[in-house]
């Protein structure tokens, strides 16, 4: 059977110090990555941009 591909949307912060003070960061939890991945699945990060879900879908050939 194949797995599921489970889409994980990001969130995005600015950075508060250091070098790339200022500067916008995606991320996901990595309990997320990590709850899919026990379940059996294939997490896809969904990028916090526009268009991002298009690009997420097309990387993973699912579009």
């Amino acid at each position: 059977m194949a797995k599921a591909v489970i889409g994980i949307s990001a969130s995005e912060v600015t950075i508060q110090s250091g070098s790339f003070m200022g500067e916008p960061r995606t991320y996901v939890n990595a309990a997320y990555v990590d709850s899919v991945l026990k379940n059996g699945g294939i997490p896809l990060v969904i990028p916090f941009t526009a268009g991002g879900e298009e690009m997420a879908f097309k990387q993973a050939g699912l579009s």
